[in-house]
């Protein structure tokens, strides 16, 4: 079978169902498009969290569009508070993520559907559109989903360049698949594939341009990489400094609960019948998955890695997750879909009402723990916080310096004896904390600070967030003429 032929068929494949292949993929797509307007859904409503708030430090601050901080994305958030009158509100921030969001299902029914048929890419859209994991980071200020949408229109117009034999498609693909790594560097790792996909394919058999050209492709792959190299080197060094605790098992147990156990069994067997068929669609996602996954595990062997910097995957992965209904009689597709959308949908459905409820947006309640805070404390009172760039932004409105602390005093590892040192001196104190984070910290500066917290302080109010893997419960503590006395 040819490359041609492959998209020929990929292009019309699941158009109309046929009978007893259940709805076709307009369905699925109308459905996709409709959930995505879940991501302008209370999207100013979420209080910021860390990462959120060092995005409006860095985009706003001099200097903070340096290629080692992916500019793409800060550029993107200037853009959008400039849009909005120059409004630091969460909605405001959240705005772009949202928009790309919601324009990523739509490029993920696009990028696959010349490949494995619309209503397989249909089908994906629809997941990706109930998926909760999607539906953060598109309500997060971060530029998760922009990476992501430029690593599907690249992707996609690399397979169609390749699949058509248009190299004019191809080179484009190419080159917004290395901007996406400007929007974060995750998304560089996919450059690899594109580059040298070609290569795997024709050695599965599957026809190319002449053997002229995949030289020349591969001699533009080894010159793309060495040019790239130093800037990816310097990415890693930084991460690499400023991230602790690696381990392997954190990063494959948050990947699996993201992508989630049954999503991820249905792509491995996806992938595992894309292997037998020798399918050339099929192998791509499969090799994007490897790639991404294999890098993900060997990075997680020396920093900490966790399932955010593979998201760029994730609709690869929800296309190989429909792989295994092509084992279906036609006779029984109907069905197939139907267990489909019952063991894949109903739990993703469920997960994304969980999240506008008692789970608050998957996230922890600093805005609130803060805003108490900020109503109750006295004139002279001191204020020390985990979250401390958060702290900043609810305890100084309109501020947007949040890594220089000014309203409140830092609680991390690094300054482990800070309330030590303040609780000498006699002032009211309030601690802002999220048990969990201390976790990271050095059993006897984790006892310490619990001691503190357990036997001088009084626990005055906790903001739960409920139904969740991990403890995101954020808890204040006043600690002098209203507490425990010393």
């Amino acid at each position: 079978m040819s490359i041609g032929e492959s998209a020929g068929e990929g292009s019309t494949r699941g158009a109309v169902a046929a009978p007893g292949e259940g709805p076709s993929w307009a369905v699925f797509l109308g459905l996709a498009l409709g959930l995505a307007l879940l991501r302008f859904l209370r999207l100013g409503e979420w209080g910021l969290w860390v990462d959120e708030a060092h995005t409006l430090h860095d985009a706003l601050a001099p200097g903070g569009l340096s290629p080692l901080n992916y500019p793409l994305g800060y550029l993107v958030t200037q853009w959008s508070i400039a849009l909005c009158g120059g409004s630091l509100d969460e909605w405001t921030l959240r705005l772009a993520p949202a928009v790309f969001g919601a324009l990523g299902i739509l490029l993920t029914f696009w990028a696959f559907a010349p490949q494995v048929g619309r209503r397989r890419a249909g089908l994906a859209a629809l997941m990706l559109g109930a998926c909760s994991w999607h539906l953060y980071w598109s309500q997060s200020a971060r530029a998760y989903t922009l990476a992501q949408d430029l690593a599907l229109l690249g992707g996609g117009l690399v397979v169609r360049g390749v699949f058509a034999q248009r190299r004019s498609r191809y080179f484009a693909g190419l080159a917004i698949a290395a901007a996406a790594g400007l929007a974060h560097p995750s998304a560089a790792v996919l450059l690899p594939v594109w580059l040298f996909g070609p290569a795997l394919l024709q050695w599965l058999g599957v026809e190319l341009p002449g053997e002229r050209e995949l030289g020349r492709v591969l001699a533009l792959g080894a010159v793309v990489l060495a040019l790239g190299g130093g800037w990816g080197l310097a990415v890693w060094r930084d991460y690499l400094s400023a991230k602790e605790g690696a381990s392997v098992a954190h990063f494959l147990l948050t990947t699996g609960y993201y992508v989630t156990p049954l999503v991820g069994l249905s792509a491995l067997v996806g992938g595992l019948v894309a292997i037998a068929r020798r399918d050339p669609a099929d192998l791509l996602g499969v090799t994007v998955c490897a790639v991404v996954g294999v890098l993900g595990v060997a990075a997680s062997l020396f920093v900490r890695v966790t399932a955010q910097y593979v998201f760029v995957a994730l609709p690869w992965i929800l296309v190989l997750a429909t792989a295994p209904l092509e084992l279906a009689p036609v006779r029984a597709r109907r069905w197939a879909t139907a267990l489909f959308l019952a063991l894949l949908l109903v739990p993703a459905a469920a997960d994304t009402a969980l999240y506008f409820g008692p789970r608050h947006g998957n996230r922890p309640r600093w805005s609130e723990a803060y805003a108490y805070v900020w109503s109750e404390r006295g004139p002279y009172d001191l204020v020390v916080g985990m979250a401390a760039p958060v702290g900043e932004y609810y305890l100084r409105p309109g501020s947007h310096y949040l890594r220089s602390h000014r309203a409140m005093v830092r609680l991390n590892p690094y300054f482990r004896y800070v309330p030590a040192h303040w609780a000498r001196q006699g002032r009211r104190t309030w601690y802002v904390v999220r048990r969990e984070d201390l976790a990271t910290w050095e059993p006897e500066d984790r006892e310490r600070i619990l001691e503190t917290l357990d036997e001088q302080c009084r626990l005055v109010r906790t903001f739960p967030v409920r139904y969740t893997p991990r403890d995101l419960d954020v808890r204040v503590y006043v600690r002098g003429p209203d507490g425990v006395a010393p």
